[in-house]
């Protein structure tokens, strides 16, 4: 009995060993290693995920594009490595050592979709800034952290900063020396809170081509508002910047880190809008004056742009032909408290905020004080002198004489959505303020028509409906390297002539003059309106 106890127990082991080496065998291959070792499993953080930044239709203006990574498992296995991976990231070979070093995997974002090297993955990340650069200066940028530094990036950022992280999920082998694997990750909740604004993405990108498209034009800015609503459509600042690469742009001498839009400059001519309502709020409209060139006053002549002079001219005609004698003889007729409150009724000085942060540079409304002498009120009402005003509030005065004397007040952003659209905080419009009546409106208007189809704005008249403008050739009292004059060129007006809609205003800096660099601007962004 005992006896063959012991074979049945014997027979039973064999048995277990005969099917232990079948599972050997069977698992020899990747199975096999699989089971005898795991990996290890790492995390790398490559970016911060944030909310959106929509234009009025819906339309993201971030996101959109990808950047590329170079994920790494050290070590790297040559100096060649190093130097490669170096290139392709745009840092020197010293900085991927040491990261190297650290033993642990990391990552840089690379300019090379082809780069291929031992231990390297490349993973698409989407990124966070187009490369289009539309309304750059309105979104801003983020720093290292992925906080907001600038524009609705930062006046939302508690908003915009609840998405989490984007990592890369990187497997290693156990021994921690080769990469087998690599994947796009993310933490933190996944919402995607979006902040909506006024700001229409394809009139913007058209407002850019337009503006590059006239020879010359290098630094400026276009406004378009909604002369009822004062939705700003697009507000472009040039040059523009990369706000994925900042650090780039700091010491450019151009300053395209500058918001134009929102900055003050002089405004020359286009400030005789202002002007022509003080002269018709006085009752001054049928004023007349002989144009001889140029008008001695307060000790000194101050010239017209057309040397042999205009002759005669009434109201029509010289704002028609931008004569500076006829609109200081006027403006000294109307005295400067009428001037003045005319300025300060159409938000000459005023600035505007936009959201946290987000402010528009007030300008310099020449004190009511300093404009006792006459020489003072004569640069005063063809807009010299120490009078600086911002595009923005530029789009204001026209919005206002186009809007039937309604002044509107700039709007930026109109609401801030959850993560399935819905609306969390609405901004509406704010009323507008009556500032001038209706009448005066109306002469105003018919004034800026007659100076597009008869006058110094005729480059600005669109294929269709017709325009109301005004243009400006701004002394800055700056010169260039050759000693020439630095000018702005301006030209603001509104479209369509009957019942106009929009306000739109372009800024050029250094440009020959408003009827050459920025009229047209003006006509291509009109013709885009009416298509």
């Amino acid at each position: 009995m005992k006896k063959r106890t012991i074979k049945f127990y014997a027979a039973l082991i064999m048995l277990f060993t005969a099917l232990l080496t079948r599972v050997f065998f069977v698992m020899r291959g990747d199975d096999w290693r699989a089971a005898l070792s795991t990996g290890r499993r790492y995390s790398v953080r490559l970016t911060q995920q944030r909310g959106d930044i929509l234009d009025r239709a819906g339309a993201s203006l971030v996101d959109g594009e990808s950047d590329v990574y170079a994920v790494c498992v050290p070590p790297l296995k040559s100096e060649y490595a190093v130097r490669r991976l170096a290139e392709a990231a745009g840092v020197s070979p010293e900085r991927v050592a040491k990261a190297a070093e650290a033993g642990m995997p990391f990552a840089f974002r690379v300019n090379d979709r082809d780069l291929r090297l031992e231990n390297v993955a490349l993973l698409e990340v989407p990124r966070r800034f187009p490369s289009d650069g539309v309304a750059a200066h309105i979104v801003g940028y983020v720093n290292g952290d992925g906080e907001g530094v600038s524009g609705i990036e930062r006046a939302f950022d508690g908003v915009l900063a609840g998405g989490g992280s984007v990592n890369a999920s990187v497997t290693v082998s156990a021994r921690g020396r080769e990469l087998t694997g690599a994947a796009v990750s993310r933490d933190g909740d996944g919402g995607r809170s979006a902040v909506a604004l006024t700001i229409d993405k394809n009139l913007s990108l058209m407002a850019r081509a337009a503006f590059y498209s006239v020879e010359g034009n290098e630094r400026g800015a276009v406004v378009v508002m909604d002369v009822r609503t004062g939705d700003l459509l697009a507000c472009e600042s040039f040059p523009d910047y990369d706000p994925n690469d900042v650090a780039g742009s700091l010491s450019d001498a151009d300053a395209p880190l500058l918001n134009r839009a929102f900055a003050a400059f002089n405004i020359g001519s286009a400030f005789k809008i202002v002007t022509a309502a003080s002269i018709i709020e006085a009752g001054l409209e049928d004023f007349v004056h002989t144009c001889r060139g140029y008008v001695h006053v307060g000790g000194r002549d101050v010239g017209c742009h057309k040397e042999d002079g205009h002759g005669r001219v009434d109201l029509a005609a010289a704002f028609a032909g931008s004569c500076n004698p006829y609109f200081i003889k006027a403006a000294l007729s109307v005295g400067t408290d009428g001037l003045y409150d005319a300025a300060a009724r159409f938000g000459i000085g005023r600035a505007y905020r936009l959201a946290d942060g987000v402010v528009t540079d007030g300008g310099t409304l020449t004190e009511r004080r300093s404009l006792s002498a006459s020489a003072a009120v004569a640069n005063f009402s063809i807009g010299q002198g120490d009078l600086m005003v911002t595009p923005v509030q530029t789009a204001v005065m026209v919005s206002t004489a186009a809007n039937g004397g309604l002044r509107p007040t700039p709007r930026l952003v109109t609401a801030i959505r959850d993560d399935a659209g819905d609306i969390i905080e609405a901004f509406d419009p704010a009323e507008p303020e009556r500032v001038i009546n209706s009448e005066v409106a109306e002469k105003l208007r018919e004034l800026m028509v007659n100076a597009v189809e008869n006058g110094t704005g005729a480059a600005a008249k669109p294929k269709v409906g017709g325009a109301g403008g005004k243009t400006a050739t701004a002394q800055t009292g700056s010169f260039s390297a050759d000693g020439s004059r630095v000018n702005n060129a301006w030209f603001v007006g509104f479209w369509p002539a009957d019942e106009p809609q929009y306000a739109i205003v372009v800024l050029c800096e250094n440009g020959s003059s408003g009827s050459r660099s920025a009229a047209p601007v003006f006509k291509l962004i009109c013709d885009y309106l009416a298509s």
